[in-house]
């Protein structure tokens, strides 16, 4: 059965726009007509059957892409299966799509495309992800000035809310200080802080370094953290540490590092010797603190009168002062032991007589100091410790007159338990009454 070919029941409409991402193509007939569509080039050649050959009306066709302004190409072949037998072939259509809002960074400015055609945009506004909508940023440009996924909507002439395709955007990393500063403290730690701006998509990392800002060593953990409380590496004062912060902006990766951070800990109050002969314990001075209300302290006691920022010790012990810094607050300085020289003992031997049957041995020493009595020979040797006091009575060996005995003592200084020993003590007892030949009484003196 012959065919005869027309195309007057065909498609007539060859050109459709469309802002949606799909079009429906209808053919103008309907029964006893069937219709095969075809996907084609612009002049109507290379045809891939459409819908698996399986003819119909009506088709629906889509983008090959999500980018706007694509434009497709396609053809109907029409059966009519009735008397009079006709087949028709369609003219090319073409479809544009121009469904899709795309914007493009156009030399750091983020910017919406515009496309030949009938499509137009209004009523723009920007958005950050995560952020939400930026206030004020709604024109067709938008120059961000932090890192991001930045996106447009805007209303299509065509009608209906179009969302653009996002880009990501980084942002020169300028978060830290290039100028290096110094804090100085009275305090046992010190905060240190830096915000970035905005406060959000960054992270701060700190290290300890040297004067030069080398050898960094990561601190906290290697957590970042806007606020670190650091402290001095030892427990005196006029210790200065160095530190560094380098601020990551979390989304392009891209990092800057801080000039130094000096931090000076001048908060420990320190005395110091001047190592004469008996010394002078004084108030170590550091630049930008001065201190007021001295006290100074023997062993935890207060020394009475001694409010000077300098003290000089004539007993030994562990001598240490309490004063105000300019900053606030009490400090305690070190302590320093001082051992002074014992001369607490007499040099020059003595002769002491006496009538008495018993003599009192009696040494008194400076405060801190213990005394022992020993009998001995009179050059002093053959020591025999005879007593643990300041003071001994003694009394003769025997009955008989001019009785000699000889002593000394040691006196020890109880802090640092250095001794010192006395010359000889030479003792006579002439307190014997002697009778001779009925003659009287004779004395012995």
């Amino acid at each position: 059965m012959p065919f005869s070919k027309s195309k007057a029941q065909c498609t007539v409409t060859t050109l459709r726009e469309t802002c949606n991402t799909s079009l429906v193509l209808t053919s103008q007939n309907g029964a006893p007509w069937l219709y095969t569509w075809y996907e084609c080039n612009s002049s109507g050649g290379s045809m891939t059957v459409l819908n698996g050959g399986v003819p119909t009306n009506s088709i629906t066709v889509f983008p090959n892409q999500t980018t706007n302004n694509e434009t497709k190409y396609f053809r109907e072949i029409g059966l009519l299966l009735v008397a009079p037998f006709t087949i028709c072939t369609s003219a090319v259509i073409t479809v544009k799509f121009d469904y899709s809002l795309v914007i493009a960074n156009v030399a750091g400015v983020l910017t919406a495309q515009t496309y030949s055609g009938t499509i137009t945009y209004n009523n723009y506004q920007w958005y950050k992800t995560g952020s939400g909508p930026i206030g004020s940023a709604t024109n067709s440009t938008y120059t961000p000035t932090s890192s991001g996924s930045y996106y447009l909507m805007a209303i299509a002439s065509c009608g209906g809310t179009r969302t653009s395709n996002s880009i990501n955007f980084c942002a020169s990393n300028t978060q830290c200080n290039p100028t290096a500063v110094t804090y100085a403290t009275c305090s046992t730690a010190y905060a240190l802080s830096f915000t970035p701006t905005p406060s959000t998509g960054y992270n701060v990392y700190w290290y300890e370094c040297n004067s030069s800002g080398g050898s960094g060593s990561i601190l906290n953990s290697g957590t970042p953290t806007n606020n670190l409380t650091v402290y001095p590496n030892s427990s005196t004062g006029n210790q200065t540490n160095y530190y560094y912060y380098v601020s990551r902006d979390n989304f392009c990766t891209s990092i800057c590092t801080s000039a130094v951070i000096t931090v000076k800990w001048d908060y420990d109050l320190e005395i110091v010797s001047d190592y004469a002969s008996p010394p002078t314990y004084s108030v170590q001075p550091y630049s930008g603190i001065t201190y007021s209300s001295y006290q100074w302290y023997k062993g935890g006691s207060s020394i009475s009168g001694a409010n000077s920022p300098a003290y000089s010790p004539t007993t030994s012990g562990s001598y240490n002062v309490m004063a105000s810094p300019s900053c606030g607050g009490t400090r305690t300085s070190n302590a320093i032991i001082y051992y002074a020289p014992n001369t607490q003992c007499n040099a020059t031997p003595q002769t002491l007589a006496t009538c008495a049957s018993s003599y009192t041995l009696s040494f008194t020493p400076a405060s801190g100091y213990s005394v022992d009595w020993y009998s001995c020979n009179s050059s002093g040797g053959s020591g025999s410790l005879i007593s643990n006091s300041n003071s001994y009575i003694v009394y003769p060996a025997s009955t008989t007159v001019n009785e000699t005995q000889y002593y000394y003592y040691v006196c020890t200084d109880n802090y640092s338990n250095v001794p010192c020993t006395s010359a000889v003590i030479t003792l006579k007892y002439d307190y014997v009454i002697g009778i001779s030949g009925g003659h009287g009484s004779q004395h012995h003196s």
